[in-house]
C-alpha cells in the first residue's frame, strides 16, 4: 500500500481507502462457499445398499482380486469423504437402524410435546 502523508498523519492511497470501504459493506462480505445439506438416512441407505450390489456384483463376475481392489477403492473414498466431513454409513444394516433408532426419537419428542400442549391447555381453561 501506498502512503501519502497528508499535514501531520499518514492516510492510505485513496484508491486503496475505496476498496477497503467497499469490502467492508454488509453486502459484499463472502464467508465462503454455502455448506451443503447432509444427505437423508434415506439416500444413506440407497447408496449403501448400492455399494454392496456392486462389491457382490465384482465378487461373482471378475473373482477375489478385482472385489478386494474394489473394497479398497471404496474404502478410500469413504475416508475422503469423512475427512471433508460428509456423513457416510456403508453398511445398510447400521443405517436401517440408525432410521429406527431416529424414529423412535421423533415418536418420543411427539408424545412429550402433545403432553406440554395438553398441560398448557388445562392451565390456561383453570385461569379464565
Amino acid at each position: 500500500y501506498q502512503r501519502r502523508v497528508h499535514g501531520d498523519c499518514l492516510a492510505l492511497d485513496c484508491r486503496m481507502q475505496r476498496e477497503i470501504e467497499a469490502s467492508l459493506s454488509f453486502g459484499n462480505f463472502q464467508f465462503g462457499e454455502k455448506p451443503d445439506r447432509k444427505p437423508s438416512t434415506k439416500i444413506l441407505l440407497s447408496k449403501a445398499k448400492k455399494l454392496k450390489n456392486n462389491l457382490d456384483k465384482v465378487r461373482e463376475s471378475k473373482g477375489l482380486e478385482a472385489f478386494e481392489d474394489a473394497k479398497a477403492t471404496s474404502l478410500w473414498r469413504e475416508a475422503l469423504a469423512k475427512a471433508s466431513g460428509q456423513k457416510t454409513l456403508k453398511d445398510p444394516k447400521k443405517v436401517e437402524k440408525n432410521m429406527r433408532v431416529m424414529k423412535k426419537r421423533k415418536q418420543k419428542s411427539m408424545a412429550r410435546w402433545k403432553e406440554i400442549d395438553e398441560a398448557r391447555k388445562k392451565t390456561r381453561k383453570r385461569s379464565s
